[in-house]
């Protein structure tokens, strides 16, 4: 049996109990654990594609300057764990088990504060969510990254009060959730703007951007807009970008995808807010040029080339068919898919099977088409 097994275990259970559009069940368990996100100084990070990229290359550059980063991102690939890092790694095996048995023992004074019984309990991403913030104010880190899961304002990780927030971009996605209008998920995702917050805004449409600043208005938070305050161009095999407080040449990205030149921006420009300075020119180039993203784009092994990515809506399935194009124009290529029960599945078996044959699986999860 390996140490993470009771935990993960008892995560699996919690699975049941889905998901809670209240910060109640999170704010109950982080009072019974002592308050670990009072002490942090986090970033947090919204958008429907590119938030775990973003969150890596972010802590990459801000370990690279020197400060320690915790990192929390969802869903994992294989092992709870991997949604926990500290200074770059993935939380130990035991640390994991220790950590677990800590927010298991909080859980049940959380339920006694809400009244909670029967169908609703404290969810899976609260007790994750909780864990994350305990292990990084255990670990006395500088910087807390937390991607959010679902939305904004009703997702666990809003427990914090972020010093700086990302919002990537904004399509249709749980859309049962936070509504039907792009203007909708806009709203929910703006909430991760709080007072005295810098928000940094990737590429968006009109209507979407002023959703974001309207809520900077109403709360008194600075909003950085990519096209307006910082930007970046393709320079030869890297980039170039101009930022609100300097300017970064000849920079070499190193997860695949033309799209993550857009989160290496928005991670440069969040780590040099969060920083309050420019940034060193060779520690943002060895930081981005050694950074990486397991599972999105990525090459597993060569001869065939077997490429994973974790597509989970259109827009990413578009940029991810984009990307094979581009990058295999002279070679066959078969795809293989599972898709969740609610996502668009019908357009996105069109967008992949251009490629080639399509082979359609079913993965163990319940959500599972």
């Amino acid at each position: 049996m390996t140490p993470t097994r009771d935990f993960a275990a008892y995560l699996d259970s919690l699975a049941n109990f889905g998901i809670e559009p209240s910060l109640a069940g999170v704010e109950a368990l982080c009072q019974a654990l002592g308050g670990p996100q009072q002490g942090l100084r986090a970033i947090q990070i919204t958008g429907t594609n590119g938030k775990t990229s973003t969150a890596r290359m972010t802590a990459d550059i801000l370990a690279a300057h020197g400060l320690a980063a915790g990192v929390y991102t969802s869903p994992h690939l294989e092992s709870y764990t991997e949604r926990i890092l500290i200074n770059g790694q993935p939380i130990g095996d035991e640390a994991f088990e220790v950590l677990g048995r800590a927010v298991r023992a909080a859980v049940p004074a959380a339920e006694r504060t809400l009244d909670l019984s029967g169908e609703r309990r404290i969810t899976q991403f609260e007790v994750l969510t909780a864990a994350a913030l305990k292990a990084f104010a255990d670990a006395g880190v500088d910087a807390a990254i937390v991607e959010v899961g679902m939305g904004g304002r009703w997702d666990a990780t809003s427990v914090v009060r972020p010093a700086v927030s990302i919002a990537t971009n904004v399509s249709l996605d749980h859309a049962e959730w936070l509504g039907p209008e792009l203007t909708d998920i806009a709203a929910a995702k703006a909430y991760v703007l709080k007072e005295e917050t810098v928000g940094v805004l990737g590429e968006m449409i009109e209507e979407v951007a002023a959703v974001f600043r309207a809520r900077a208005d109403t709360v008194g938070a600075r909003v950085l807009c990519f096209g307006t305050d910082f930007s970046y161009e393709p320079a030869g095999a890297g980039i170039d970008m101009i930022s609100p407080l300097s300017e970064y040449r000849d920079l070499r990205v190193g997860p695949a995808g033309d799209w993550q030149l857009a989160n290496a921006t928005l991670a440069t420009v969040a780590a040099e807010a969060f920083i309050g300075q420019p940034l060193d020119h060779q520690r943002l180039r060895d930081a981005l040029a050694q950074a990486t993203s397991p599972g999105r784009a990525e090459l597993l092994r060569g001869r065939p080339d077997i490429i994973i990515d974790g597509a989970h809506n259109l827009a990413g399935v578009r940029a991810l068919v984009g990307y094979l194009r581009q990058s295999y124009t002279d070679r066959r290529m078969a795809v293989v898919v599972a898709v969740m029960r609610d996502k668009r599945a019908v357009e996105m078996a069109a967008e992949l099977g251009g490629l080639g044959p399509l082979f359609i699986v079913e993965v163990d999860n319940p959500r599972c088409m």
